[in-house]
């Protein structure tokens, strides 16, 4: 994280809506931190263009938080490399 630039918080929260949109509490309980963190973060993080914010169309009172194409562009070489890295530990223990 530290080649990227990418803070620690910054890349849980772009780990956890990687494969799509997330409602900030979800995203809270993926990063480990409290929702009120979170939300401070995200907020920064779309200043940084790197999230964006949308209410769900199914709920108007829950926020969906996703990546931007920037934030994506980020976050893929990183969640690549986690992913190898997640696999190379797990392979010694097998598929069961």
């Amino acid at each position: 994280l530290a080649e990227h630039g990418v803070p620690v918080m910054h890349w849980r929260v772009m780990a956890a809506i990687y494969d799509g949109p997330l409602p900030v509490t979800a995203v809270a309980e993926i990063a480990l931190a409290k929702a009120p963190t979170v939300s401070k973060l995200i907020e920064r993080m779309e200043e940084q263009q790197l999230v964006r914010r949308r209410a769900d169309t199914r709920d108007r009172r829950c926020v969906l938080v996703s990546l931007t194409a920037k934030g994506r562009r980020i976050a893929e070489p990183l969640v690549r490399q986690a992913r190898a890295h997640e696999e190379a530990v797990l392979r010694p223990f097998g598929h069961d």
